[in-house]
């Protein structure tokens, strides 16, 4: 299946780094980067740079959350953002998912 910028997929967090969260794409079973500068703005602090972007505190509080939803048979929605010339993906999280939540 050929993955184009825009397409929607269901997915599942599969791993925490400092720099963002592992999603398993499972239509496609294919892992995609959450990088923490695309996180949902409700997840993001001010650092000492003066930009908004995710620390370690929320990328855990995002996990957690997407992990509880997915045990509730609820699972959120990613947008493939960006397909890199290799083949890895970029995820955003669907906003519409995240807003029925908070």
């Amino acid at each position: 299946m050929r993955v184009e910028t825009g397409d929607r997929f269901l997915g599942a967090p599969v791993e925490k780094v400092k720099f963002g969260i592992f999603i398993k794409l499972t239509a496609i079973n294919k892992d995609a980067l959450l990088h923490a500068y695309n996180f949902p703005e409700e997840f993001k602090v001010k650092n000492f740079k003066g930009d908004y972007r995710a620390n370690d505190e929320t990328i855990e509080r995002l996990y957690n959350l997407l992990r509880e939803e997915i045990d509730k048979e609820n699972s959120p929605t990613f947008i493939v953002d960006e397909v890199k010339n290799d083949g890895k993906l970029s995820v955003i999280l669907d906003k519409s998912w995240l807003k029925n939540l908070l």
